[in-house]
């Protein structure tokens, strides 16, 4: 047995996507933020961040020693920085469009600094460059739930699961020409690059 990685930037829903597909496909779940809090590899606390600190060579080394006796999902953000290679079926990357996410993680009482953080990362597909790197093309698929209901975007990765074995992986999404398109490219890299959310104000609150 293997596991299947969902990761993806805060605030993509990666959570309720990987709890709605376990108990599609009757998977183990592991949450990999409360397993690192569990296994004590949490070794601070970045103030400015205002987020935690994991201990990412002990957290791999510790998880190597995970053998799982059936197909079991790890979510979280770090997950593809941590799942070990040779223990990975299918990763999975959550993604959102840049001003839906920031209506999520503003709803969610993120700091404009963390808002800004994220979209960031979203734009420039960190999470997905990454999980490339640790585990290459063939078994990364990126998943968009930026406007689709949950049973839709866990269909789809149901689907590729069931079909692994053959096939690509999915077509790698583009937010820079998506949101050149739409006509708001520039005003979320001033965002971004301000470190304000007044350029992209309106947008969010529409």
């Amino acid at each position: 047995m293997k596991f299947i990685v969902v990761s993806g930037t805060p605030g993509v829903g990666k959570s309720t996507i990987s709890s709605r597909l376990a108990e599609k496909m009757r998977f183990d779940l592991i949450d990999l933020n409360r397993w690192l809090i569990s296994e004590g590899l949490i070794i601070g606390f970045d103030e400015y961040r205002r987020t935690s600190i994991v201990d990412l060579e002990s957290a791999r080394i510790r998880f190597s020693e995970f053998k799982p006796t059936r197909n079991t999902i790890v979510e979280g953000h770090l997950a593809h920085l941590v799942v070990p290679v040779d223990s990975v079926s299918l990763v999975f990357i959550i993604r959102c469009h840049p001003i839906v996410l920031a209506k999520r993680l503003a709803s969610l009482g993120y700091s404009v600094d963390k808002i800004l953080e994220n979209i960031e990362a979203e734009l420039l597909g960190v999470c997905l460059e990454e999980a490339i790197d640790a585990y290459g093309s063939d078994i990364v698929y990126e998943v968009d739930n930026s406007y689709r209901c949950l049973d839709s975007v866990v269909d789809e990765m149901v689907c590729i699961i069931s079909s692994r074995g053959g096939g690509s992986a999915s077509e790698r999404i583009d937010w820079f020409s998506r949101l050149s398109s739409e006509g708001i490219l520039d005003r979320v890299l001033i965002a971004v690059e301000s470190r304000s959310l007044d350029p992209i104000s309106s947008i969010i609150d529409s």
